[in-house]
């Protein structure tokens, strides 16, 4: 992020992104470092373009794998003035970079509006690799030349998938609920609840959603499904899940369900299921 101009009398200064003397950015020209990165395996694909408050040119730029064996990509956000580029933000290696469908090529003008109307929102989805809740949903912003994320979440919540759930023309945050994870056995898949954010006033609120009915009904057809560890997985998922979305039933439906003998081995419900359910009902009980 700095600068270091050496003087005849051998002292040094740091000058800092965009001050006097850092006018433009430092470092070799935008092709080259593609060149580079060709040279570590990695060839240039997809990229965005983005522009400060102050009209600076930041590239949003996307390496894939030469080999088709890999599955690492690579991510870097360079700074690019009149001839040189300069790296601000690099994300050496993960499984996906995805760019907001809204967020097509060119300037800051061809970004449309995700969120709200009165911001354009730099969109774009990182898989670190392929293990439960390892999507990370950002939202970008060039902030005196670093990039930030805008978004403003627990963390203990996960986003997951940006749709227009409610039909108003702007796109909510659909995430995953992942609070009660380490609760559990590590057997167990990490239980989670699905809800929804809306930008309201440009602060991220949870809201209520018919999809939470559906979604619940759906998972507890799955949970009957299932048998042994993944029954009690689900389970957990569903308890929790018809708490949050504030089913009085939430214990009763679980109970149905998570103690029906059938659906373990030699029809006996093992420890682990009342352990947890147990475990569960008293952290909710704190909760109400």
């Amino acid at each position: 992020m700095f600068s270091t101009s050496v003087y005849a009398d051998h002292s040094e200064v740091v000058i800092k992104r965009g001050e006097p003397g850092h006018e433009q950015p430092f470092g070799k020209t935008l092709v080259a470092y593609h060149e580079e990165n060709q040279l570590r395996g990695f060839s240039p694909t997809e990229h965005r373009v983005v522009y400060d408050d102050e009209a600076h040119q930041f590239v949003f730029q996307v390496y894939a794998p030469l080999e088709r064996e890999m599955n690492a990509s690579r991510f870097i956000v360079y700074w690019v003035g009149k001839r040189n580029a300069e790296i601000i933000h690099s994300i050496p290696t993960a499984y996906g970079f995805h760019f907001h469908e809204s967020w097509t090529k060119g300037s800051q003008g061809n970004i449309y509006g995700v969120f709200d109307n009165n911001s354009l929102d730099t969109i774009y989805t990182i898989i670190h690799d392929f293990s439960p809740f390892s999507r990370e949903i950002v939202s970008a912003e060039i902030d005196d030349f670093a990039l930030v994320n805008k978004f403003y979440i627990s963390d203990d919540i996960q986003p997951w998938v940006i749709r227009d759930v409610d039909s108003d023309g702007f796109s909510e945050l659909i995430c995953v609920d992942k609070t009660i994870s380490d609760l559990f056995d590590k057997k167990l898949n990490k239980p989670h609840a699905l809800i929804i954010f809306k930008k309201i006033d440009s602060a991220w609120t949870q809201i209520e959603s018919d999809l939470y009915m559906k979604w619940d009904t759906e998972l507890e057809s799955v949970a009957k499904e299932q048998v042994g560890m993944r029954k009690i997985s689900t389970c957990m998922s569903l308890m929790y899940s018809l708490f949050v979305h504030g089913d009085p039933d939430y214990i009763s439906k679980t109970e149905s369900v998570l103690f029906n003998e059938p659906s373990y081995e030699d029809g006996k419900v093992p420890p682990l299921a009342e352990k947890s359910f147990n475990i569960l009902k008293d952290y909710l009980a704190d909760k109400k």
